[in-house]
């Protein structure tokens, strides 16, 4: 869960700046957790920074921008695919 006692949120419910887990990112992304991991392996979707051996966290600003270009372009895993 989104650990929000130090970190402002923005209308968009992410934290202004910072990292987010999965979770958080499915929450705003329309995909299944197996559709984002294809689209990252498949460099559509953002890599995210690898923080330890089995936990990874996506810059907040990179999904912003990932979520503003599915709004003007449409579905990006179907444009990939």
């Amino acid at each position: 869960m989104l650990n929000t006692k130090h970190s402002e949120i923005a209308p968009d419910g992410l934290p202004i700046v910072g990292f987010i887990r999965l979770k958080t990112v499915l929450s705003v992304v329309p995909v299944s957790k197996s559709t984002w991991h294809l689209g990252v392996s498949n460099g559509v979707f953002p890599a995210g920074v690898k923080l330890s051996t089995q936990i990874r966290a996506w810059d907040v600003d990179e999904i912003r921008k990932l979520i503003k270009q599915i709004k003007d372009d449409g579905c990006v895993i179907a444009a990939q695919a």
